[in-house]
C-alpha cells in the first residue's frame, strides 16, 4: 500500500530536521558553554577594573591626606589641643577614619576614638611605627590597631617645623601620624558598599547568567558566591566588600597561604599590571579569578565559584533542546495542514521587515492569531518597538554627548589665542585635559609694568573638579585685579599674600565639606626690577633656568588652598633678570604614564631643563620640546591626568604705557 502524502511529508520534515538539528545542538551546546565562560571572565574583568579604580582612588586619597596632615602646623608642633581640634574636623569629613599622633618615643600625643590603652613600648615595636619614623609612608593591616578591632592603617612621618611653618631643618622625623579605618568600615569608607549587588548581580543578569550574591567564606565552608580582596606584596589581605571575612585579614601571610585562601592570595602577591584571568582550585572547588595591580604595594583579586557561574547554563541548554523538539513537532504538523495559509502571513512579515529596513520602526502587524505565526508577528512587533526605543535612546544619548562636546569646545575657546608675551616677557603655555573638560588652568594678567602668572590644579579631574576650578579661578582673578596697584616690593608681596589668603579662607569656610582643594603657584614680575615675587600653595615646585645653565627650585609657601581656613602663606622673591626662564607646571606632567605604567617623573623634567641652551632657547621652543618628550614617553597609553605647563622668559624691559589697563589672558574657561 503506497504511503500517504502527509506521511511522506512528515517523514521528510523529521529526517531533514534531524540531520540539521542534532549536529547543530551539539555545536550550540559547546559554543554556549564557551560563551558563558567568556561572559563570566568579562564580568570579572569589569568588576576588577571598576574595583581597582575605586580602591586606587581610595588609597591615593588616604595617602595624600595623611601626608598633607603630616605637614600641617598643628601636627608638626606636637600640640595635643591643636592636633585634636584638627582630627575632630577631619572626623566630620571622614567619619569612618580615626587619627593618631605619636612622638618619636612612641607616646600618644593626640587621637580620636581611643578605645584601647597602648604603651609607648608597644608602639615603638610595631612595624608601621618603625617604618614611618624612618621616613616611609606605610600601609598595613593590624590585628588590633589602637582600638579593639582589626583595621587598615596608613602612617606617615612628621618632621619638625623649621624657620617657617612648612619647612624643616630636621633629617629625622619627630613623630608619626596615622589614619585608621576599621576593616568592617573599609566598604563604607572606600565607596565599595553596594558594589556587590551593582556589579555582580545586576551586571551578570544583564549578560544572561546569575551569580550567587552571598560572599565567599572559605574558612567557614561557604564555597559559593563572590568576593573581592585587596592583597599587598607581603601577603596581607583586606576584604573591601564583605565583613564576614575580616578575621582572615588579621592572619599572618604565612597563615594565610596555608589557609583555603592561600592559592587565591598568591595571585594577588604577584599580579599582572594589565589584569590576568585564572582558574584556581581550592577546598575541592574550582574558582574563576581576575587579578590586577592597584599600586606598587597592593593588588585587587576578584573571585567567584565556577558552579555558581554556570548554575543555570546546563538547565537552560536542556530546556532549549526540549523547546526545539516541541517546536519541531508543532512545525511538522502545521506545515502539512496550513502550508498554503502560511504563505500570506510570511509575506506580511517580510513587508514589515522591509519597512524596518527603510527606517519605519513604527510599522506593525495587526493580528489576533495565537499560533506560531501570531507569535512571529508579535515578535516582529516587539522587535520594531525595541528598535524604536533604541533609536530614541541613542538620540537622547546623542543630545547628552553633544552637550559635553559643546562644553569642551566652549572651554577650549576660552583658552587665549592672543599673544601672551609683552616686550618685557616671553610667555608660552599649554593646557591638556585628561577628559573632555579639565580642572587645571593657567592664567596671566598684565597690569601696567607688572605681569602676574598663575598655574593651578584642583584635586581630582573631570566635570566636578572643572566646576570647582571655575570658582577658584574667578575668586583668584577678582582678588588679584581688585587689589590696589603695588608700587613697591613689599606691596607686591602683600598683593600676592592677600590674594591667596582671601581665596583660601572663602573656599575653606564655604566649601570645606566638599573636600575639594587646589594647589596654586602665583608669581608677579615688575619689569626691570630684577626680582620675581611668588607664592606656592602646595603646588609642584617650579624651576628657574639661569642663562649660565644653573637650575633653581622655588620654595613652598603654604598648604593647598581651600583645606584649612586661616592658613598663613609666606611670599618669596628670587632674582629674575633678562634671559632667566620660569618653568611652572601641574602634577599631570610628572605623573604622565608610559604604556608600562612608569611615570615621567621630576628627574626627566630636570634633565630636560638642563639640556637646553637658556640663552638661545625661547619659551615656545621649550614648551614644544617638553610636550614632545611627554608624548614620546607616554606612547599609546591613555592620558593619566590634566597637564598644564607655563613658561615665562624675562626679556629686555620696556616702558609701560600711561594709563595702561589690565590685559587678561587665560588658559581656562571664565
Amino acid at each position: 500500500m503506497p504511503r500517504s502524502l502527509p506521511g511522506q511529508l512528515i517523514a521528510s520534515v523529521w529526517l531533514g530536521m534531524a540531520i540539521v538539528m542534532v549536529p547543530f545542538n551539539l555545536y550550540s551546546l559547546n559554543q554556549d558553554r564557551q560563551k558563558a565562560a567568556q561572559r563570566v571572565l568579562t564580568s570579572l574583568r569589569d568588576q576588577g577594573q571598576i574595583t581597582q579604580y575605586i580602591i586606587t582612588k581610595w588609597t591615593r586619597n588616604i595617602t595624600d591626606l595623611v601626608q598633607l596632615i603630616a605637614t600641617s602646623p598643628s601636627v608638626r608642633s606636637m600640640n595635643a589641643d591643636e592636633a585634636n581640634e584638627l582630627f575632630d574636623r577631619l572626623h566630620l569629613l571622614y567619619p569612618k577614619r580615626e587619627w593618631r599622633l605619636f612622638n618619636s618615643r612612641g607616646e600618644l600625643v593626640a587621637g580620636t576614638d581611643i578605645l584601647r590603652p597602648v604603651s609607648p613600648l608597644e608602639v615603638r615595636k610595631s612595624d608601621y611605627f618603625q617604618k614611618a619614623i624612618n621616613g616611609q609612608v606605610v600601609s598595613d593591616v593590624e590585628e588590633q590597631c589602637l582600638s579593639t578591632q582589626a583595621c587598615f592603617m596608613m602612617s606617615a612621618p612628621v618632621y619638625a617645623k623649621g624657620s617657617l611653618a612648612y619647612t624643616t631643618n630636621s633629617d629625622r622625623p619627630i613623630g608619626v601620624v596615622s589614619v585608621i579605618v576599621q576593616l568592617k568600615d573599609t566598604s563604607d569608607d572606600s565607596g565599595m558598599k553596594g558594589q556587590l549587588n551593582k556589579l555582580s548581580i545586576g551586571e551578570s543578569l544583564s549578560r544572561g547568567f546569575n551569580l550567587d550574591p552571598s560572599p565567599l567564606s572559605l574558612q567557614n565552608g561557604q564555597l559559593k558566591g563572590i568576593e573581592i580582596l585587596m592583597v599587598n606584596r607581603d601577603g596581607h589581605v583586606v576584604f573591601p566588600i564583605s565583613t564576614i571575612n575580616d578575621p582572615i585579614s588579621t592572619l599572618t601571610p604565612k597563615a594565610l597561604l596555608a589557609s583555603p585562601w592561600g592559592p587565591i592570595v598568591k595571585l594577588g602577591i604577584t599580579p599582572s599590571q594589565n589584569g590576568r584571568f585564572q582558574q584556581v582550585r581550592t577546598s575541592g572547588v574550582d574558582f574563576f579569578t581576575y587579578s590586577q595591580s592597584i599600586s606598587a604595594d597592593w593588588s585587587v583579586v576578584v573571585v567567584v565559584d565556577k558552579e555558581s557561574s554556570f548554575k543555570d547554563i546546563n538547565q537552560d541548554l536542556y530546556d532549549e533542546v526540549v523547546r526545539q523538539l516541541f517546536f519541531l513537532i508543532i512545525v511538522s504538523l502545521v506545515i502539512f495542514a496550513v502550508c498554503q495559509q502560511v504563505a500570506r502571513p510570511i509575506q506580511r512579515a517580510a513587508a514589515t521587515i522591509r519597512e524596518f529596513s527603510a527606517g519605519n520602526f513604527e510599522a506593525r502587524i495587526t493580528t489576533t492569531r495565537q499560533d506560531a505565526i501570531g507569535a512571529l508577528f508579535r515578535d516582529i512587533n516587539e522587535t520594531g518597538a525595541n528598535l524604536l526605543q533604541l533609536v530614541n535612546e541613542r538620540l537622547s544619548h546623542a543630545v547628552t554627548d553633544q552637550q559635553i562636546e559643546t562644553a569642551a569646545k566652549i572651554q577650549q575657546q576660552f583658552i587665549s589665542r592672543e599673544e601672551h608675551s609683552t616686550g618685557a616677557v616671553e610667555i608660552a603655555a599649554d593646557f591638556d585635559p585628561a577628559y573632555e573638560v579639565g580642572a587645571d588652568w593657567f592664567d596671566m594678567i598684565h597690569i601696567d609694568d607688572v605681569t602676574f602668572v598663575v598655574v593651578a590644579d584642583v584635586c581630582d579631574k573631570g566635570v566636578p573638579s572643572a566646576l570647582f576650578m571655575s570658582v577658584f579661578r574667578s575668586l583668584l582673578r577678582y582678588s588679584l585685579t581688585s587689589n590696589e596697584r603695588a608700587e613697591s616690593r613689599q606691596e607686591l608681596d602683600q598683593c600676592l599674600c592677600d590674594t591667596i589668603t582671601r581665596v583660601n579662607d572663602y573656599m575653606a569656610e564655604n566649601h570645606g565639606l566638599s573636600a575639594m582643594f587646589a594647589t596654586i603657584f602665583i608669581a608677579g614680575y615688575r619689569y626691570g626690577s630684577g626680582e620675581l615675587h611668588y607664592l606656592s600653595a602646595g603646588h609642584e615646585k617650579p624651576f628657574i633656568v639661569r642663562p649660565n645653565g644653573q637650575l633653581d627650585e622655588l620654595e613652598n609657601s603654604g598648604p593647598a588652598v581651600g583645606v584649612f581656613g586661616g592658613s598663613v602663606y609666606q611670599p618669596h622673591s628670587i632674582p629674575y633678570q633678562q634671559g632667566d626662564i620660569l618653568f611652572a607646571y601641574t602634577d599631570g606632567l610628572v605623573d604622565s604614564r608610559s604604556e608600562s605604567g612608569a611615570s615621567f617623573g621630576i628627574a626627566r623634567v630636570k634633565q630636560l631643563l638642563s639640556n637646553i641652551d637658556p640663552v638661545t632657547c625661547s619659551a615656545e621652543y621649550l614648551l614644544r620640546k617638553t610636550l614632545d618628550a611627554v608624548a614620546e614617553h607616554r606612547g599609546k597609553a591613555d592620558q593619566f591626568d590634566d597637564m598644564t605647563i607655563l613658561i615665562m622668559k624675562a626679556g629686555r624691559p620696556s616702558e609701560p604705557q600711561p594709563g595702561h589697563s589690565p590685559v587678561q589672558s587665560q588658559g581656562q574657561a571664565d
